[in-house]
């Protein structure tokens, strides 16, 4: 194949590095074949399982808010401007802390909240959230210590895009995420 290198590992996986990935590679770890072996020697970027399975084995989905958010992955809200994408996280984010129920969004009980506020200055998040705070008849005192606002100027980021030691993409933590990271 002219855009993409197998290589069987003789354990049912198949790695595949396509151009793109090469070359981003390559630019990370050196020029040419040399930095794409530097940086293939590091472990692919993608795997693909051919193995069996057993059903019995498969974990159930750890849901933090049925059908909404699970324990462990990545949640984006995406739309069209003027869309409601900042009403519906702020209302999620403002039921998900107090453990109530906003029409069919219902969490199990009150969660640990961080909100990264990326388009709203902190006067307007305010406002939102008293105006989510209204439907529950709750108060900002309610959220300390179950929801936490970020700001980019001036909170650090809490989570960045980077390469393991084993040469893959991931999202890497900063200390500013640990409160949230703990199981409630």
């Amino acid at each position: 194949m002219s855009e993409a290198e197998d290589d069987n590992d003789g354990g049912g996986r198949v790695y595949v590095l396509n151009r793109f990935q090469r070359e981003a590679r390559a630019a990370l770890g050196g020029e040419g074949r040399e930095g794409e072996t530097q940086a293939r020697s590091a472990g692919p970027p993608i795997v693909a399982h051919s193995e069996e399975w057993q059903e019995e084995d498969i974990r159930s989905r750890q849901w933090l808010v049925p059908g909404y958010y699970m324990r462990g992955t990545v949640t984006l809200i995406a739309g069209k401007p003027s869309a409601g994408k900042s009403l519906l996280s702020i209302g999620h984010a403002v039921a998900a802390a107090l453990g109530r129920p906003w029409g069919r969004f219902r969490p199990g009980g009150p969660l640990k909240v961080g909100m990264y506020c990326i388009e709203d200055d902190e006067e307007e998040v305010k406002k939102r959230l008293s105006a989510a705070l209204s439907h529950h008849g709750a108060t900002p005192r309610d959220l300390e210590g179950r929801l936490t606002r970020f700001y980019p100027s001036a909170d650090p980021v809490l989570l960045r895009p980077g390469i393991d030691e084993s040469g893959a993409f991931k999202l890497i933590e900063s200390p500013a995420w640990r409160p949230f990271a703990s199981r409630t």
